[in-house]
């Protein structure tokens, strides 16, 4: 059973996360079993942990006794890309790290987005990069269908890209039954504050509440009114909604074609941006907030004055790339070589760091050149349109970017420092279609 953190080493070691995250899971039943008969928010998470359940059951029931599992670590793996904000929020509470700590922590970007209508308004393009480390490379793509005679199951069947023993995707891309488009990119949070004041047991983690959100909406601020309802302020991202039953080919965008919301511990910023989609063409994300609040609030402005441009939302090389290039894509065709692109050799706005193409390869650094070399990057490219959508479908890669690379491959120089089970030696692989067996 093999994850993001158990794959490179993270470990969860702090003595203090277990019983956060014990506590966190019995006000969670607690809640499920005082509200579910009334309420089809608390009745639908309730059916997520029964899901959850079974994972364990089925787990325990399968493996050798040698390679057992405890439930708390089948909860750390569930969480894993919230642990490290739950660990933070614990550190900060003894005063094991500061404010002046996070400002330190000049974290790797994680996904870039792409949403694009093409010139004459025929198609309507949504793609989502995963960014991660390497060694996550065992990758699966699932479909869920899931028909619960429950209230508020809107969605029984949602398509996603996830990892083995993950019952959300984590990266995060989803196709949902209501034709919602589902994608985030992650935003860092530099002020102690929000972790002191916002995080606590009482909470849905994040994991719990993208499943919610995903099967009881049916448009895109439904989805945000769902999402950011009991805010665990753990895994804070910028989402990406994108309604395609709104979108008539030939038509001008409607009012709630894309909806974006940011989360961070204690607020949720959302609006519909179907304007911005108008008025640019395009809808690009990368990791930098794009409301002013949330940019504010979360520490930004000291990491630009600190770090310059990469912490500025419109100037950091991935917006200038999308405001270069995103106005000429207009086929799926284009859509891919975008979403693939690193030509960091010679592209100025690249800065010559291989870290900072629409999907990285920061392998391809040297690693004294200071401009962080490690095998991180993009590790896949998934794009859906408006025909697609109707069988929830979309084009998809696995691996690092070889448009105008070589080949990732693992090589002595990568199988001597990270583990990679499972995986195939060189990543040559072609775009496919996803689509449902049923």
């Amino acid at each position: 059973m093999l994850g993001k953190h158990f794959m490179i080493g993270k470990v969860p070691s702090d003595p203090k996360l277990a019983p956060f995250v014990t506590q966190q899971d019995t006000w969670l039943r607690s809640q499920v079993a005082l509200n579910s008969a009334t309420s089809p928010y608390w009745a639908n998470i309730g059916l997520i942990l029964a899901q959850f359940d079974g994972l364990v059951k089925g787990y325990a029931d399968s493996a050798p006794p040698e390679e057992q599992i405890s439930y708390t670590d089948q909860i750390f793996y569930q969480l894993q890309d919230e642990i490290d904000d739950i660990e933070t929020f614990l550190k900060l509470q003894d005063g094991r790290i500061t404010e002046k700590d996070l400002l330190k922590q000049k974290k790797d970007s994680h996904c870039s987005v792409l949403v694009k209508v093409s010139k004459d308004g025929q198609n309507l393009y949504a793609s989502h990069d995963t960014w991660a480390h390497f060694a996550t490379m065992l990758r699966t793509y699932k479909y869920y269908k899931l028909n619960y005679n429950t209230p508020g199951n809107k969605s029984p069947t949602v398509a996603f890209t996830s990892y083995p023993g993950l019952l959300q995707s984590t990266d995060d891309f989803y196709l949902t039954t209501q034709q919602l488009f589902v994608a985030e990119t992650t935003n860092d949070v530099f002020n102690s504050t929000l972790f002191l004041d916002y995080i606590k047991p009482q909470t849905v983690p994040e994991w719990v509440r993208i499943m919610l959100a995903n099967r009881m909406a049916d448009s895109g601020s439904e989805w945000v009114d769902t999402y950011s309802q009991f805010n665990s302020g753990t895994y804070n991202n910028q989402w990406q909604i994108v309604d395609y039953k709104l979108f008539t080919p030939g038509q001008p965008i409607k009012p709630g074609t894309l909806w974006i919301a940011e989360q961070i511990p204690g607020f949720v910023v959302a609006n519909d941006e179907s304007s911005f989609l108008i008025n640019q063409g395009f809808w690009p994300s990368y990791n930098v907030p794009y409301f002013p609040f949330i940019y504010n609030i979360s520490g930004y402005p000291a990491m630009f004055e600190k770090y310059g441009n990469e912490y500025s939302y419109t100037m950091c090389p991935r917006a200038q790339i999308f405001r270069r290039d995103a106005p000429a894509v207009q086929t799926m065709d284009d859509m891919k070589r975008i979403m693939r692109y690193n030509q960091y050799q010679t592209d100025t706005l690249s800065l010559h760091d291989a870290c900072k193409g629409i999907s990285a390869r920061c392998d391809l650094n040297a690693p004294w050149d200071g401009h962080g070399w490690d095998a991180f990057g993009g590790i896949d490219s998934k794009i859906t349109d408006n025909t697609m959508m109707k069988t929830l479908s979309a084009w998809t890669v696995s691996g690092p970017t070889w448009d105008n690379q070589p080949p990732f491959a693992w090589t002595p120089t990568w199988t001597s420092r990270y583990p990679n089970y499972g995986m195939p030696t060189v990543y040559d692989f072609t775009f496919v279609v996803m689509t449902p067996s049923f």
